[in-house]
């Protein structure tokens, strides 16, 4: 055992959290989401919402050995011999995590070149680690983050030569949770991919206490559904809470993610099997570690089992994730016009609409025209949404917007930009002059093929038609009833959000769009833009990483006050 300042490692890029379609962006209305669903679910009164915290009393002062952690609140425990931790409640006596261990996933770095088409720098064998197999020993000291200064106990695995994993569980004084980070460092004589982590691997959550009434609530943040679940196998995304729903005698338990850069993060359990719960972040590529190399990871997880009120658990954990994460999501207040919904027959039905910059620019006259504008302002979404094989996407310039219109559905002859609002920058001061705010709209993950073919180094793989084949090996096309049924377009990799000339483009883009007084952008098919098989440039990145890139380029090149939204899936935009 030895004693070691220890420091925070490199915060994300940006402060906010660009990964909503797996990750969630709605950070400020998590605990106000789940607690509607708990009312809904659970059948708790508002009687039982505004119960008090459990353990709000003045904590004792920390108490650090070498194997346990304690603020007066919560205690940890490590057994060096098995691997395994404990979490205790101390004011029950009753540990809420038991002998949870650790699970570290690498896979062999392979070099662009040798993953060739139908291949993928997802696949291949993969090497496990466990701390219960590990030479395990402690290090203990203070460690500070934005949520403040606390004791911290490092469970430090040791796997010969080959690895080393650090957990690092830090206590703050008076609160309950336990912040958890972690870094590893390779040992051996070649790169690695490492793919996943847990934190908290063990087959006993609450064990202490009787699981029938057990309830479990996935966090996935729109990406999918939120709803309860019982006796089934569950894989959550982002958080999940369990309670034991008993009115006399109840108990919360909140697993997630504290901060993301890197990786996602996944909660796994299984009641029908076991009483247990599996806390990790994974990518399908995963962050490359050099021979000799320690990465010193930035992702880190909250577990809280102390704080029995599910509302008041749900509050508390949404409020340390947006301290922990810098969350600064410039949330908009006001209603936006979109011009395909409005003038597409299948929705808004306004066939005298038209989804061009005259035609926008025409809503907006009907916005003020209408007095809406004295009580709120307002947004008009331009959407130049070509599905053709050549399109805007990628240029996402005015000569492209010029070029290209749709011949299908919400039909726009010509292009859509056309005078007198022939440039963003005449069409969004026309829009801003009238009293609106102009939106723009983006498909980051869909390809035009003459931009693939004009600058290949800008994609994935370096390659300008780069497939990927059906499990027949086989080249497909698109499943989009447009882009593949009409037009035959072929499903094939796309942009690479960490190569850095298609970067210099996308600040060309952004300066363009800015100047232009475009405030916010709307991203569809944001999950395109996912490198899961990799093929990036940058060889150290996860496919996470490089996701996020979407949206960091995006808030860089229009500034912190910018509007920019995800589509998270069918109904949720």
């Amino acid at each position: 055992m030895g004693t070691k300042m220890l420091t925070q490692p490199a915060p994300p890029k940006r402060k906010f959290l660009a990964l909503s379609w797996r990750l969630g962006t709605k950070i400020k209305t998590l605990a106000l989401i789940l607690s509607s669903a708990l009312v809904c679910l659970f059948g708790w009164s508002e009687a039982m919402a505004a119960q008090p915290v459990v353990n709000a009393g003045k904590p004792v002062a920390d108490e650090v050995s070498a194997r346990t952690l304690s603020n007066g609140l919560v205690k940890l425990s490590i057994d060096l011999n098995t691997g395994t931790y404990d979490l205790i409640d101390l004011e029950r006596n009753e540990a809420f995590v038991k002998e949870a261990e650790v699970v570290l996933t690498t896979a062999p770095y392979r070099q662009l070149d040798d993953v060739k088409e139908g291949d993928s720098e997802a696949a291949g064998p993969v090497k496990e680690y466990r701390s219960s197999a590990a030479s395990n020993r402690t290090e203990t000291g203070p460690y500070s983050s934005a949520l403040g200064t606390g004791s911290a106990l490092t469970l430090i695995s040791t796997f010969g030569h080959d690895a080393e994993v650090r957990i690092r569980f830090t206590l703050y004084p008076g609160q309950t949770f336990v912040d958890v980070g972690w870094s590893y460092r390779n040992g051996g004589t070649e790169p690695v991919r490492l793919r996943r982590l847990s934190v908290m691997q063990t087959d006993q959550i609450l064990p202490a206490r009787d699981h029938s009434n057990l309830k479990m609530l996935n966090g996935d943040s729109g990406g999918k559904m939120n709803r309860l679940f019982h006796r089934e196998k569950v894989r959550a995304e982002n958080n999940m809470l369990y309670l034991l729903a008993d009115k006399d005698r109840p108990r919360s338990l909140v697993l997630g993610g504290l901060t993301y850069a890197d990786y996602r993060k996944f909660i796994e359990s299984d009641p029908g099997n076991n009483l247990g719960a599996d806390l990790y972040a994974d990518d399908p590529i995963g962050r490359r570690v050099d021979p000799g190399q320690t990465y010193n990871s930035p992702d880190r997880f909250y577990i809280d089992g102390m704080t029995d009120n599910p509302f008041a658990a749900l509050e508390a954990y949404s409020q340390a994730f947006e301290k922990a994460q810098g969350i600064d999501i410039n949330a908009y207040t006001f209603p936006s016009v979109c011009m395909w919904f409005l003038a597409v027959k299948h929705f808004g039905g306004d066939t005298g609409s038209v989804n061009d910059t005259p035609g926008s620019v025409r809503e907006m006259d009907n916005i003020v025209a209408s007095g809406f504008l004295k009580y709120a302002p307002v947004a008009v979404r331009l959407v130049p949404d070509c599905y053709e094989q050549n399109n805007e996407q990628g240029w996402w310039d005015d000569e492209h917007w010029r070029m290209h219109g749709r011949k299908e559905r919400c039909i726009v002859e010509g292009g859509h930009v056309k005078t007198p609002y022939e440039t963003t920058e005449k069409w969004g001061r026309a829009v801003v002059e009238r009293g609106g705010i102009p939106f723009t709209y983006f498909e980051p993950g869909v390809r035009s093929e003459d931009y693939a073919e004009a600058f290949p180094g800008h994609m994935l793989f370096n390659d300008a038609h780069r497939y990927i084949l059906n499990k027949n090996g086989q080249r497909q096309k698109e499943r989009h009833a447009i882009r593949g049924k009409i037009y035959g377009a072929m499903v094939q990799e796309s942009y690479d959000y960490t190569d850095t000339d298609f970067i210099r483009h996308l600040n060309d883009v952004y300066a363009n769009l800015r100047q232009g007084g475009v405030k916010g952008v709307f991203y569809d098919y944001p999950d395109r833009a996912f490198p899961a098989r990799g093929g990036m440039e940058d060889r150290y990145s996860t496919a996470t990483a490089a996701y996020r890139n979407v949206f960091d380029i995006a808030r860089d090149g229009l500034g912190p006050d910018c509007y920019l939204q995800e589509r998270l899936g069918i109904g949720s935009d």
